[in-house]
């Protein structure tokens, strides 16, 4: 998604309707094949000895139906099954973190001030991927002393109380939930033809 958001940056730059120096994208996490990323998830924990062969099948079917749905421009439904797969894979491993599988999630790291209603459709994939992110620290950091820095500046004199770092997250992931899982491999280089 980064890098659909980098070219259409990059045009209206160019066609002058935003003025942007843009120089360049930094693709840190950039999802630019979600269905080879998933796809790549059963094999990787089989080999850390997470998943035995029988998890692997489970686990492989349920990226197929990913795969299903995408070739069938069924992007809405690619990143509900998406979920599903996560689920399962969470509940093969016992509760694996997905950023580093040596790192099991911290007593900090789930308590943190971010949440989302229990029945919320994008609570568990919230609490598998953005919560453990949210540490009380970083959470205090970010509305408080970047908060009432960015009040001092010209961009910031304007926000509302109201608005908190990461209170947009579940909003946006919502939003984007057909795009979510539409591969950008063809993108990433565009914006520097």
């Amino acid at each position: 998604m980064a890098a659909s958001f980098a070219l259409a940056l990059y045009k209206e730059c160019h066609a002058g309707k935003i003025p942007c120096n843009l120089q360049g994208v930094a693709l840190g996490d950039g999802w630019l094949s979600p269905l080879d990323s998933s796809a790549t998830w059963a094999e990787y924990l089989y080999a850390m000895s997470l998943l035995d062969r029988y998890e692997v099948r489970l686990v492989n079917k349920a990226v197929d139906e990913i795969h299903q749905a995408i070739t069938s421009g069924r992007m809405a439904k690619a990143t509900e099954l998406w979920q599903s797969t996560q689920d399962l894979v969470e509940s093969l491993t016992y509760g694996i973190n997905w950023y580093n599988i040596l790192d099991p999630l911290s007593e900090e790291k789930l308590s943190a001030n971010v949440s989302l209603p229990y029945k919320h459709t994008l609570y568990r994939t919230f609490q598998r991927l953005v919560r453990p992110y949210y540490s009380n620290s970083l959470y205090n950091l970010m509305n408080g002393y970047v908060k009432q820095k960015l009040r001092q500046t010209e961009i910031g004199r304007d926000s509302e109380e109201r608005v908190t770092w990461g209170g947009q997250a579940a909003g946006v992931f919502h939003a984007l939930t057909r795009d979510f899982m539409r591969p950008d491999v063809e993108v990433v280089d565009k914006p520097t033809e």
